[in-house]
């Protein structure tokens, strides 16, 4: 049920309407931009400009390029906003009421005005400012459609995402078996000398039914090494060559934490967290060209937008899809020869890795200003722990599982006694937090379980310092950890949740945490309501498919905890005004307001309020088709009429299929 609120242009304030949800709508703030006074503003007693109408169809992308200013009309027009008296203090939070518009003004890539009724009234032109006194009011009717403030994803990693063009796709496969077909049909028609390995991505045990282990890899038949994701990218099986190439399968080799063995200590093939990063590095393949990274990662940067996603976060470097230098890569895409004109790809706001390498680069200094409004990096990640599905989370708690697939060796005893894996030592924490200060960079950090959220908090209490820390995933908590970030309530801590694990992990919650802890995992309206927190939102893609309209809607009805579904304005919050000021861009993006640039998103459907939010968006097909148009500072970057639904995502349909890549974690350095 959304907040409808009525303007009133006689004394042009809110006025609400009898079924508010939020009682007084508050005083109007669009005013001061000559909009609600009955007409009268700016250029009183010159010519009315002429009216130009054009249906939605009719206002495609290049005839919107030949417009400074234009108003879509006749639509429903959702935005989180705050109460005029909230000032901006308190940052984007669950209690900002949903507005809901019928027409805006774009002018200039900027919301300049937004209102109810059926169109603004025309303003009076400036003498001899083209024909008939002014430019031309250009008005758009949307045929009822709704439009959203651009969507974001929170998190995630692009260029992994558009690395899926060069790797085996393991998602569909049901049985070892079948792995070993698919790597066998890559390897028939691969030239021996342009791969020197070979490599698969997502697939899971629970499909497959076991573990795979080396000798199944090797009936592949490839001669080189072989390296198999799982889908969550904490573990991954290694046949006999590669881990021979990395040393591991050396007689009496000091095996590292995270080497899976069998009963006679020989390797088995997984590999997990840290040896993952071991091997990964080891069997590294070389980067390809600039050109062919470009191409991939164009492709991926179109699916985004083509899914409503106008702002991403996205986490990429050596351990995250193997490319040692992702700013220069995006810096290429977005501004090429070092500017930048009307948008092509979405926002990109980066988080580098933690390495020397990485925060030794420039980034604001080696852009102008007008690019960094596109492209940024003001942030590092750490890891603190690993995944719930690669039993590497790290626990306060044991695991409720007894895990055959979780060797002895691997968890340190018994695998009733695994607790997970922590990453990062304090020391390491230190090192990296300390660095970050130095460079006035601020952290992202991984925390699936409640032992690395802590271990974050505890971080957090040495380094006072550090603002708006964004911590990725937040899966499981516990009821003292709760109380702890109650003192960190009003935005210091931000939580970027993926809704979308609550259904991939729907199976695995309660066995391998038991149902007390199940109750407080995937608890995000909890970490807003109760702690106090700001939520973002994320896909962790191509961990997940980019879905936004789908994660909406499990906020909406959440797959686990009823009591933890949302309302429109809490859900919506998450993918706009809350990611918006996880990026520190809540000043001029995340919402429909005036001044705010102009990032919407225009969807597929022509109906009212109650119905969207009740139906519409929890139907599946609309919530993978359902955009007609993405726009960046009101210029379109993704036209459905004009470049195809994208029903298939940039390298392969598996990640965008609901439910396929679906696993809380991202692969760590």
């Amino acid at each position: 049920k959304a907040t409808v609120s009525v303007l009133n242009w006689s004394c042009s304030c809110f006025t609400p309407s009898a079924d508010l949800r939020h009682g007084s709508g508050g005083p109007c703030r669009r005013s001061a931009m000559g909009y609600g006074n009955g007409g009268r503003g700016r250029g009183r007693g010159a010519p009315t400009p002429p009216l130009v109408h054009y249906t939605f169809e009719e206002f495609t992308g290049d005839v919107a390029a030949g417009c400074a200013k234009y108003t879509l009309c006749n639509g429903t027009i959702f935005s989180i906003e705050p109460m005029e008296d909230e000032g901006d203090g308190p940052p984007p939070m669950a209690s900002w009421p949903l507005r809901t518009y019928s027409w805006m003004v774009v002018e200039d890539g900027v919301v300049a005005g937004v209102g109810m009724g059926g169109a603004p009234p025309v303003r009076k032109g400036q003498k001899g400012k083209g024909a008939g006194g002014g430019r031309p009011e250009v008005h758009v009717d949307l045929g009822g459609r709704i439009v959203l403030p651009g969507l974001w994803d929170a998190h995630c990693h692009v260029y992994a995402q558009a690395c899926l063009a060069s790797v085996v796709g393991l998602a569909e496969c049901h049985s070892v078996d079948s792995i070993v077909e698919q790597l066998q049909a890559k390897a028939a028609v691969a030239d021996p000398a342009a791969t020197p390995r070979l490599e698969g991505v997502q697939w899971d045990q629970v499909a497959l039914g076991r573990l795979p282990d080396r000798r199944d890899l090797d009936r592949v038949g490839f001669a080189g090494p072989i390296i198999c994701h799982r889908r969550c990218w904490h573990i991954a099986c290694v046949n006999t060559a590669g881990l021979a190439a990395c040393g591991l399968m050396d007689p009496g080799a000091d095996l590292p934490e995270g080497v899976d063995v069998d009963g006679a200590g020989v390797p088995t093939g997984i590999v997990r967290e840290n040896a993952c990063t071991l091997v990964n590095d080891c069997l590294g393949a070389t980067e390809p060209p600039l050109a062919v990274k470009a191409a991939w990662t164009a492709r991926a940067l179109r699916e985004y937008a083509a899914r409503g996603v106008t702002s991403i976060q996205t986490n990429d470097g050596k351990a995250i899809g193997g490319i040692d230098d992702p700013w220069a890569l995006y810096k290429h895409l977005i501004a090429p020869e070092g500017v930048v004109g009307p948008a092509v790809y979405p926002r990109i706001f980066m988080t580098c890795e933690s390495s020397p390498a990485a925060l030794a680069r420039d980034y604001r200094g080696s852009v102008r200003p007008e690019v960094w409004a596109r492209l940024s990096c003001e942030r590092c990640k750490v890891f603190m722990d690993g995944g719930l599905g690669a039993s590497t989370a790290a626990l306060t708690a044991p695991y409720a599982d007894t895990d055959p697939d979780f060797d002895a060796a691997a968890a340190g005893g018994a695998s009733n006694t695994n607790k997970g894996m922590l990453t990062m030592s304090d020391a390491d924490v230190e090192r990296v937090w300390s660095a970050a200060y130095e460079k006035g960079m601020r952290i992202e950090a991984h925390a699936i379980g409640d032992a690395a959220f802590e271990k974050i908090v505890d971080a957090l209490e040495r380094h006072k310092w550090q603002p708006r820390l964004a911590v990725t995933h937040c899966q499981i908590l516990n009821p003292a950890l709760k109380e702890r970030l109650k003192a960190y309530a009003g935005g210091r801590v931000i939580a970027s949740v993926q809704p979308q694990f609550a259904v991939s992990d729907a199976p695995i919650v309660v066995p391998k945490l038991g149902e007390a802890r199940a109750r407080d995992s995937y608890v995000w309206r909890a970490l807003m309501r109760e702690c106090g927190m700001v939520v973002a939102g994320g896909s962790d893609a191509p961990v997940e498919a980019v879905a936004p309209l789908r994660a909406l809607a499990l906020c909406l009805r959440h797959p686990l905890h009823a009591s933890e579904s949302m309302t429109p304005e809490e859900a919506l919050a998450m993918f706009t005004v809350n990611a918006a000021y996880a990026a520190c861009r809540d000043g001029d993006l995340g919402m429909l307001t005036p001044g705010f640039r102009a990032d919407y998103i225009v969807l597929d459907t022509a109906t009212d309020a109650a119905t969207f939010w009740n139906d519409t968006i929890f139907e599946d097909a609309f919530q993978l088709t359902g955009v007609a148009r993405a726009c960046i500072d009101g210029a379109s970057v993704y036209e459905k009429a004009v470049d195809g639904a994208l029903a298939e995502g940039p390298t392969s349909s598996d990640t965008m299929m609901p439910g396929r890549s679906g696993c809380p974690c991202c692969r760590r350095s």
